[in-house]
């Protein structure tokens, strides 16, 4: 068995930054009535996270790596000002299956988890302004010996008018 390198670069990379937007719509986890959000502002603050070993003894049975980062999520909710939404922030299936990621937020936009496929929750409520934003603090752990090449998270948000 090839050991891995004690260190893993992920990188995170917002739906603004695909050039598959249109296609990431397409799934089970969206809705007839789930649109797109420009995230086009979002910015990742620490650059992309480096992933370490969650242990460092070599007979741990603990395959994990983790890392940290944090992103200034800013989503442009112009087009559906005046109206009561969801919002929900998604991960598509294509990302390495082992990945969880979980995030802290200041409390504005709603702390929550994801895994590949999945999508989560982060606005319920009316949309006031031409933008939602918060900061989210992103722990990322994934299995170390499934991976061996730099990943990129491409999560996106949806918005579900009322």
């Amino acid at each position: 068995m090839k050991l891995m390198s004690r260190r893993v670069c992920f990188a995170l990379v917002s739906a603004s930054a695909m050039t598959f937007i249109g296609a990431a719509t397409t799934g089970a986890a969206t809705t007839t009535k789930a649109a797109i959000v420009d995230d086009s502002a979002t910015v990742v603050l620490d650059g992309a996270p480096v992933m370490n070993w969650r242990t460092i003894t070599p007979k741990s049975r603990d395959n994990a790596i983790v890392g940290r980062t944090r992103v200034n999520v800013r989503l442009a909710t112009t087009p559906w000002i005046g109206k009561t939404a969801k919002v929900y922030m998604l991960l598509p299936a294509e990302s390495a299956s082992s990945i969880k990621i979980k995030w802290r937020s200041q409390g504005h936009l709603l702390e929550g988890q994801l895994t590949p496929g999945g999508r989560t929750l982060v606005y319920a409520g009316p949309i006031r302004d031409a933008r939602l934003e918060d900061v989210f603090d992103i722990n990322i752990e994934a299995d170390g010996t499934a991976l061996s090449s730099v990943q990129r998270l491409r999560f996106y948000f949806e918005i579900d008018v009322d």
